[in-house]
């Protein structure tokens, strides 16, 4: 379980990938890829990657809308929840179709309803008591989102007099709730989603792969696994059928080999879909790399026939980017190996599954942590917003610019620097840079008229300390890892 704070708002940004592909025809006898069910204009629209996790591809030629409202039901919400820091994190940066709902978390040693909205910012849900007189009951401390929310306390108290005070939440203290890192509902639904993809994307292809009899069975199960009522429905077949997560070097940089070949641009966080068929082998293995980062690898097909060949194509998920054609190579390669970091690894020991399950949790914490210092350092305004509010609301009252980036600078690396040692060497190595930045101040009445040095300037201070604390404390962003 990934435990994450959310000290960062980032803007949207993103680079043009080639136009985003839609069928709109019906082509002839078209049904639904895993239910056989005759389709047509009626049919809902489906995402084939899950639009919680920022698919791009839209089709009413692939499966049925019974089937795509119960994949919505069963597996779509696992895909998301392995990966919603990361969705979270990107809020502003994503397409607001792709954005999250509310995320409900818990402050450790707070109190209030926190939750991170769409956008990837902590907020109070809604108003709550902290204190009551013990004689009377009546509300003595409240806290909620903004003034307006606590009014109607006020009122119900008669307005007496109070104390307002404004302050700031700590990211670092927040908690998600429980989720699965490792599960076979999730590679159910990569799996779907591959499939999906590629038949939306080859429907004017006549024999293409995903409609083979040799994936007849894979078809069935994976439609059996969906539409089953149990909590816990048969998944022994994914024992065959996942090679689990590829952190291998042979591997992922097969992966880079391929999507060079295929001349496709992977913009930052992008998914990855690529499909081998390879004579030497006979197999037909698939991977959907998740963020660019999480390469799940699939074998298909043992007794694959016909020429070599390898479909490859790309969805970026910020906004402004878009989604590849799929591109077909007239090369074949094994895909993949088993690995433990698969939810049915065969003849593993405990040791080895947990051995599995914190290398998974290392990769997705470095993928939280490379999105956090991409926005830091890409998104000039979620940076300055920022610091504008760490200076207008800090404790010291002092408004000045170089404290909210000491302040914001400790909080993104709160993990990194626990000891009173690690404390120290860190605020030894932003010291020179802070102290030489001038003392610009933003009080709370006039943060409109910006620092007098200019953003820029205090965006070149800010991005050379995360530059100078690099080597030892590497990248920002504060994780909680709870066994």
């Amino acid at each position: 379980m990934l435990d994450t704070d959310f000290a960062n708002q980032p803007i949207q940004l993103g680079v043009l990938l080639p136009v985003q592909i839609k069928f709109h025809g019906f082509p002839t006898m078209s049904k639904c890829l895993f239910t056989d069910t005759d389709l047509n204009a009626t049919t809902n629209i489906e995402h084939t990657i899950p639009r919680s996790v920022g698919g791009r591809v839209e089709s009413r030629i692939v499966s049925s809308s019974d089937f795509n409202e119960t994949s919505g039901r069963s597996v779509d919400p696992f895909l998301h929840q392995a990966y919603v820091e990361i969705m979270q994190a990107l809020g502003p940066m994503l397409p607001s179709v792709s954005r999250s709902g509310p995320l409900e978390v818990t402050m450790m040693g707070g109190s209030g309803n926190w939750r991170i909205n769409g956008l990837g910012q902590l907020v109070l849900a809604a108003p709550q008591v902290l204190s009551r007189d013990p004689a009377t009951g009546r509300p003595l401390m409240a806290i909620g989102p903004n003034l307006e929310s606590l009014a109607p306390i006020q009122r119900q108290l008669g307005n007496p007099e109070v104390i307002q005070s404004v302050e700031l939440p700590n990211p670092a203290a927040v908690r998600f709730p429980k989720r699965a890192v490792l599960h076979p509902r999730i590679e159910v639904c990569l799996l779907k989603s591959i499939l999906l993809t590629f038949d939306h994307l080859l429907a004017s292809t006549a024999d293409r792969f995903t409609r083979s009899e040799k994936l007849a069975n894979i078809r069935q199960s994976i439609r059996e696994f969906i539409e089953s009522s149990n909590e816990n429905p048969d998944a022994d077949w994914l024992t065959d059928v996942s090679l689990g997560l590829q952190y291998e070097l042979e591997y992922t940089d097969l992966y880079q080999r391929i999507y060079q070949m295929a001349s496709i641009g992977q913009t930052p966080f992008s998914h990855g879909l690529i499909v081998s068929a390879n004579t030497t082998t006979g197999t037909l293995d698939a991977v959907f790399s998740a963020f660019g980062t999480d390469h799940h690898a699939f074998r298909l097909s043992n007794c694959w026939t016909g020429e070599a060949s390898t479909w490859v194509m790309s969805n970026g998920i910020l906004a402004k980017t878009g989604l590849s054609p799929a591109i077909n190579l007239p090369v074949g390669y094994p895909l993949g190996k088993p690995t433990s970091r698969r939810s049915r690894p065969r003849g593993t020991t405990e040791s080895q599954r947990s051995t599995a399950g914190k290398e998974v949790v290392e990769s997705r914490k470095h993928l939280y942590r490379t999105a956090v210092d991409y926005v830091e350092r890409n998104c000039d305004e979620h940076v300055c917003d920022l610091l504008t509010r760490l200076a207008c609301l800090n404790q010291l009252k002092d408004y000045r610019l170089n404290s909210a980036i000491f302040a914001h600078l400790t909080t993104l690396y709160t993990g990194a620097t626990s000891t009173e040692a690690t404390a120290t060497r860190f605020a030894e190595t932003i010291a020179p840079l802070i102290n030489s930045s001038g003392s610009d101040t933003l009080e709370p009445n006039f943060p409109e008229n910006g620092p007098s040095q200019g953003w820029s300037h205090w965006l070149s201070i800010y991005r050379q300390c995360l530059d100078a604390v690099f080597p030892e404390f590497g990248l920002p962003g504060h994780i909680f890892t709870i066994k």
